[in-house]
């Protein structure tokens, strides 16, 4: 229990910034990647209010750990969330070793916290990449990730494997097999995973203002 909350305080420090400027900050990436997938992805009017929001609160999040750092030094900024996070791959990389999981041949929370970490730091598209490379260099890392992807999350028709389902212009009929259902079924997992990540991370919050009580209001 030690350990699982050591791994999960060193994930949230080092490697958590990282992961909010390479899907928020770098503007590659958020450009080309973020912001169009959530244009595509939400409805109206989420699609234009959120990705701006989370962006700004991702900035704020990012600078608060780095106080000491110049705020409009990208490159800065970039060098020194991207050390630590290296610095916390390479230290989960040989805490894995050889083994399948982290505590052996059965996967425990800490391995669930570590593959929402890495999985998408991996297997997202990103323009703007240098992280994802020390990853992959990370082979048992790499191989951690496509171990439980293949075991608890096998491949379905769309998205099947590391290719992105595309149309196809000549075959319409397979297309046609691939129903509205699955397909909207697929989009609301997706955003509901993205979404309640915002959420669970603190990178959205919804005030509520309690009204007051009337005694109080006619009182005043």
């Amino acid at each position: 229990l030690f350990d699982v909350k050591a791994y999960s305080a060193m994930l949230n420090q080092k490697l958590k910034p990282a992961l909010l400027y390479l899907w928020w900050i770098d503007g590659k990436n958020y450009t080309e990647l973020t912001r169009p997938w959530y244009a595509n992805t939400l409805a109206f009017p989420f699609n234009y209010i959120l990705p701006g929001q989370m962006q700004r609160a991702a900035t704020h999040a990012v600078h608060s750990k780095l106080e000491q750092l110049d705020p409009d030094d990208n490159r800065a900024l970039e060098s020194a969330v991207f050390k630590e996070a290296q610095e916390c791959l390479t230290t989960l990389s040989q805490r894995l070793g050889d083994d399948p999981f982290f505590f052996g041949k059965r996967p425990t929370s800490l391995d669930a916290i570590v593959f929402g970490h890495l999985a998408p730091l991996l297997k997202a598209p990103f323009p703007s990449s240098a992280l994802q490379h020390h990853l992959k260099a990370c082979d048992n890392l790499a191989a951690f990730v496509s171990r439980i992807l293949q075991q608890y999350f096998p491949p379905a028709k769309i998205g099947e494997g590391d290719e992105t389902y595309k149309p196809s212009v000549n075959s319409p009929d397979t297309d046609a097999d691939l129903t509205w259902t699955n397909v909207i079924l697929s989009a609301a997992v997706a955003v509901c995973a993205m979404v309640g990540y915002a959420f669970m991370s603190g990178l959205v919050q919804i005030e509520i203002d309690e009204p007051q009580d009337d005694e109080e209001t006619k009182g005043t």
